[in-house]
């Protein structure tokens, strides 16, 4: 199995591979735009000098415009303080660990360690959400992961009856791009 570190250069090309490929199962008429950015990054991974490391994609007519820099708005744009959000990050998501996320989440949010700008979440479509995990999961190790599901993210409670609480969100074709 790969291991990437979290917004290391590898990280990034599997995103963007993530990006590609969830993009064509959603099908025609996507447009979207998403842009993460994170703050005192490790000397190692700060290519720019700066402590920062930011991505967006413009997504649109089926296609993914993915670049290494942040955009003013997007309409799921985020911030966070790397050293904050990476045990989210490396966390696998599923609907039993989702209130521990959220509750972490709301206390950096507390603390300014994470910003959300977001526009238009509504736009995210549903096979990149937690929800439909059940038949046709988003790759749920990524941070984007959190960032698309919180408001499109139904309770535990409406989850399928026939959604086992013990099956893996994350499918075995997945596991590769865990990230240390």
């Amino acid at each position: 199995m790969d291991k990437f570190e979290f917004a290391s250069p590898a990280w990034l090309a599997a995103l963007k591979e993530l990006l590609v490929t969830y993009t064509k199962k959603a099908g025609d008429g996507l447009e979207l735009s998403i842009c993460e950015i994170f703050t005192g990054v490790p000397k190692h991974l700060d290519k720019h000098g700066n402590g920062v490391i930011a991505w967006h994609c413009l997504i649109k007519d089926g296609k993914v415009h993915f670049e290494e820099t942040a955009i003013p708005e997007a309409d799921v744009h985020s911030q966070a303080d790397y050293a904050f959000i990476v045990p989210v990050a490396r966390k696998v998501y599923s609907p039993e660990v989702m209130p521990e996320v959220e509750a972490y989440m709301a206390k950096g949010t507390a603390e300014g360690k994470m910003i959300s700008k977001s526009k238009n979440r509504g736009k995210v479509p549903p096979i990149f959400t937690l929800p439909s995990a059940v038949t046709e999961p988003w790759p749920s190790i990524t941070s984007i992961a959190f960032f698309l599901n919180r408001p499109a993210t139904p309770p535990v409670s409406v989850l399928p009856a026939n959604h086992s609480s013990r099956r893996s969100a994350t499918p075995s074709s997945w596991r590769r791009f865990i990230f240390r």
